[in-house]
């Protein structure tokens, strides 16, 4: 891409504060885990199936807390209802993930953070320390190829022929991959991580990504230049971008439901994927 660059926060690794804070969500899993090819799975299946869910899912990629935190249970299982289609969110990590002591130590909120106090600063701070050796043991590199196969057995053994994806921070870096790879045939990107120019180039299938406003992974004049390009160049996959104003990376997996701008920019996040599922799965 000629004219952006997000390489300088794109490399396989590196994070942000947000990557490793956030808040916990009300609710309470009723999906199950399974081990599907070998690979340990949150299964969530809908109350009321869609009439094409035998062959249609969705795959979750998670951040960086993985299934330890309940966030990464309870919003497939709101997925599935919403779609009709079974959510299957595997378990990359192998129980693994960032401690949920990690939840609610940073601002919710663009204008939140930029006034938060020393304390919490330090607070921050000392989360974003402690996460540095996970992300070293757990680059999208190691993982990609691995779940190329899963996807692979798994529309052999369910007979799936169209599967959606959504992946949030970390994860979105891995939807992306495998967007470019024809392993997902719909994609949704909620503030992406890690993600080079290489990534965008590679894109074949259609995308939405929601966006922060304050996001040092991926910045809002990044994502907008790549829409402009975008609609320049023309011949590009079905594309959607979506701002939502005084938020931080992390909000659309981890929001403060407490703060009214949070929790609408999570629900409209959540809602806009849907739709584009249904417009395009």
């Amino acid at each position: 891409m000629a004219s952006t660059t997000n390489d300088s926060n794109g490399a396989d690794g590196q994070f942000c504060i947000h990557c490793v804070t956030g808040f916990r969500i009300p609710g309470e899993p009723r999906g199950k885990m399974e081990t599907i090819h070998g690979l340990p799975a949150y299964v969530a299946t809908p109350t009321s199936p869609a009439s094409d869910s035998a062959t249609k899912a969705i795959i979750y990629f998670y951040d960086a807390f993985g299934l330890k935190l309940a966030n990464n249970k309870v919003i497939p299982d709101k997925i599935a209802d919403a779609t009709g289609l079974t959510v299957y969110v595997p378990d990359v990590f192998n129980g693994g993930g960032l401690s949920e002591e990690s939840v609610s130590v940073a601002r919710s909120t663009a204008a939140d953070m930029k006034s938060a106090s020393l304390f919490t600063k330090l607070k921050v701070g000392a989360a974003f320390a402690l996460a540095g050796p996970f992300f070293a043991r757990n680059l999208p590199a190691f993982k990609i190829p691995k779940l190329k196969k899963w996807i692979e057995e798994l529309k052999a053994s369910y007979g799936y022929t169209r599967l959606g994806g959504v992946g949030y921070c970390y994860g979105a870096k891995l939807v992306i991959a495998l967007n470019a790879s024809d392993h997902i045939d719909v994609s949704v990107a909620n503030h992406p991580s890690m993600i080079t120019n290489g990534d965008i180039a590679a894109i074949k299938n259609p995308i939405l990504f929601n966006c922060a406003e304050e996001d040092p992974m991926f910045s809002q004049q990044y994502a907008k230049d790549v829409q402009k390009q975008w609609a320049e160049e023309g011949g590009k996959p079905v594309n959607e971008f979506k701002f939502y104003p005084n938020t931080v990376h992390g909000f659309a997996a981890r929001p403060n439901l407490a703060d009214r701008q949070d929790k609408e920019a999570f629900e409209g996040a959540f809602t806009a994927g849907v739709e584009f599922w249904k417009a395009h799965l």
